[in-house]
């Protein structure tokens, strides 16, 4: 068996659902599973890399096989008209679709990188998993298109709440919203319509079975809204339920090619089987056990599973519930239901580590660009910045930026002039300095010459000041004119 991984097809007893092209079966509220799997593989299958699995209403199944050619398929989707997407995962990067009754494929989308998972919503909108980028893109099938939207993530590895870190398998619900396996941060992270921050719903301190998440790398969701994980690294299948986490396939953890055991798991899909019309209940031999494969013990504890928030639950004879539940600290209630801790998952936002200071405060240690008693303030980085020559700061992500007014200005707080600006501004002083000299010499000989006039009695222009107005005495005399006038008649 190889090492990549191995795949999990769970059988269903229900009726199929309409409206989307794969399974969303609706459950019981304590649903179990066959412990030992049937190993699925046809002779051309078998020893093939494989990372992802499609199993369509109607039960076909298909599977992309990352060694069976050149173009490395690696994950796929089908739509409920039987359009196949697959994405291909060696350069050059595209996402092929094949129409039915297609011989050949056309590029559905660009994408910059392999797609570890793909997923068409109920609007026809294509959406990739760009594991390498760290982020999740998306495009309308609808018509030809060139371009892709950034739905989550930044294209930079990172733990905050707009920003993913090795991102897996996505789902789509019917809502728009986005879940999305985040692998390197072992978090589930959901992302509503429209919005670009996630939200935490599973993370990594999230205990399950006693180990946290291990790098998720693929999720879907039942009829209920229930999660199911494959959780690669601790080799299980998890799930919630009505009373938290709780493992379904592969609970020992370690790695293991047994019909009970995985071995590094990557996605999973469901099945349907049509229900039967009669049910023979099974015979067990041992009388404390029951259900389907006599798997479940019939105790209180066992059947209802009613202690939440990974309290120890008892089973007593003395208590009128059959059960007690046996809280960790900060937890009470019949049920340890109640979280009484200062430090809850949503305390402290944006990645800020909560620290319990008594058993009532707490004290959030911020990452960096976070501020505030939640860490729900974004640190202004511009407070103590002065950016010059009429630059205006903007406060970014653990850093700030100086925007200058006009292209004349560069340089981290616009201070470095352009060569056009000082030319011009080396020009401009040359004429003032030449003005002001020009004026301060025509100043200096109007004193000079009062001074020779007023204090020694020389005036160097009184001649030609005489001679100017005798010549305009001369211009203003006119020589009179005589008019006679001579009688006709």
């Amino acid at each position: 068996m190889p090492t990549i991984g191995i795949w999990i097809i769970i059988q269903l007893m229900i009726s199929k659902m309409a409206g989307e092209s794969f399974n969303q079966p609706k459950f019981s509220s304590l649903p179990t599973w066959n412990p030992n799997a049937t190993y699925f593989a046809a002779g051309n299958i078998s020893g093939n890399a494989i990372y992802n699995i499609f199993i369509t209403t109607d039960n076909t199944i298909y599977i992309p096989l990352l060694d069976c050619c050149s173009r490395l398929p690696n994950s796929i989707f089908v739509t409920s008209n039987n359009d196949i997407y697959v994405s291909i995962g060696g350069s050059p990067y595209s996402i092929d679709a094949w129409t039915l009754n297609a011989t050949s494929s056309i590029s559905s989308m660009p994408v910059d990188g392999p797609c570890f998972s793909l997923f068409v919503d109920i609007e026809d909108n294509l959406y990739c998993s760009l594991n390498t980028l760290h982020k999740v893109v998306t495009s309308s099938i609808i018509g030809s298109t060139n371009s892709t939207t950034i739905i989550a993530g930044t294209g930079n590895a990172g733990s905050s709440s707009d920003m993913l870190d090795g991102p897996r398998g996505i789902f789509i619900d019917r809502n728009l919203s986005l879940y999305v396996a985040d692998c390197n941060n072992n978090r589930i992270q959901l992302f509503y319509f429209g919005q670009s921050n996630g939200i935490t719903i599973v993370n990594s301190t999230e205990v399950i079975r006693l180990t946290p998440l291990n790098c998720p790398s693929g999720i879907t969701l039942d009829a209920d809204g229930y999660l199911y994980i494959t959780d690669r690294y601790n080799n299980r299948v998890v799930a919630s339920g009505p009373n938290g986490f709780h493992c379904v396939v592969g609970c020992s953890g370690s790695a293991d090619s047994t019909s009970y055991g995985l071995q590094q798991p990557s996605a999973l899909s469901f099945d349907i089987q049509q229900t039967s019309s009669s049910f023979l209940a099974p015979t067990c031999s041992n009388s404390i056990t029951i259900g389907s494969y006599c798997n479940v013990t019939s105790t209180s504890c066992d059947i209802l599973q009613p202690c939440q928030n990974n309290a120890s639950c008892i089973d007593s004879n003395t208590s009128s519930n059959g059960y007690i539940c046996s809280c960790l600290s900060g937890f009470y209630g019949l049920q340890c239901q109640i979280d009484n801790r200062p430090c809850k998952s949503y305390t402290c936002w944006n990645n800020g580590i909560c620290n319990e200071t008594s058993k009532t405060e707490f004290i959030c240690i911020c990452s960096s660009a976070w501020e505030g008693s939640n860490c729900e303030i974004q640190t202004n980085y511009c407070q103590n910045v002065t950016c010059q020559n009429n630059g205006v700061c903007r406060s970014l992500t653990k850093n700030y930026t100086c925007e200058c007014l006009s292209d004349s200005y560069s340089g981290r707080y616009c201070q470095i002039e352009s060569n056009t600006l000082v030319f011009h501004q080396t020009i401009s002083k040359s004429f003032a300095f030449i003005a002001i000299i020009a004026m301060a010499s025509v100043m200096m000989i109007v004193i000079v010459m009062d001074i020779m006039k007023y204090c020694f009695g020389i005036d160097v222009i009184s001649k030609d000041l005489k001679r100017i107005r005798q010549r305009t005495k001369v211009r203003k005399r006119k020589t009179p004119i005589i008019i006679r006038f001579i009688y006709v008649n």
